[in-house]
């Protein structure tokens, strides 16, 4: 083999290295940096929207499907400690449906997802929410912000619900300054 060959040969695996690893591996790192996405965000998100019609509707049996069977959570209520397990969720938020009921008012909830991790089948949210008590009269009563992370998991039969929802006092001014996830749920 000749300089010139050897130099041409090199040449040749310098570009093909460029091109079958180089630029790949760019691409890739593009990707990553652009932000995770979860490739099931509309399931993840329809966790949010089953919380929020089961709200509006006081359906315990949606509710029933936002909360994995072992999920853990963490309420904003400092006299409440940890609550473990879908059923022992449900409890509370079953008083505070009769509750309402029995006063003939309405609750609405909205979500504003702020960053979304993923973990393959399972993913970190946070953000925001924005609780809206409505009188019998519909007219607007107690409004309360929040703030949560919570970890929308896939379940066996494909469904997703939270794992783990943890809540704390926000204010309004977080709610309106709050910038949306690509992907994620966020509500006006």
């Amino acid at each position: 083999m000749t300089a010139s060959g050897a130099a041409g040969e090199t040449a040749f695996k310098g570009a093909y290295i460029m091109r079958h690893s180089v630029i790949p591996a760019l691409g890739l790192c593009v990707l990553l940096l652009s932000g995770p996405v979860l490739a099931d965000d509309a399931q993840a998100n329809a966790i949010y929207d089953r919380m929020s019609k089961a709200y509006a509707e006081m359906d315990l049996a949606l509710m029933d499907k936002v909360y994995a069977p072992g999920a853990v959570y963490v309420p904003t209520e400092k006299s409440f400690g940890v609550i473990k397990g879908r059923e022992e969720i449900l409890v509370g938020t079953k008083m505070t449906f009769e509750q309402v009921r029995k006063n003939g008012g309405k609750m609405q909830i909205d979500f504003r997802i702020t960053d979304r991790q993923t973990f393959g089948d399972l993913a970190a949210d946070a953000g925001y929410f924005r609780f809206t008590a409505l009188k019998p009269d519909g007219t607007q009563g107690m409004v309360s912000y929040g703030k949560f992370v919570t970890m929308p998991a896939k379940q066996k039969d494909g469904s997703w619900a939270f794992a783990s929802d943890m809540s704390g006092n926000a204010t309004p001014e977080a709610w309106e300054k709050a910038k949306p996830f690509p992907g994620a749920r966020f509500d006006k």
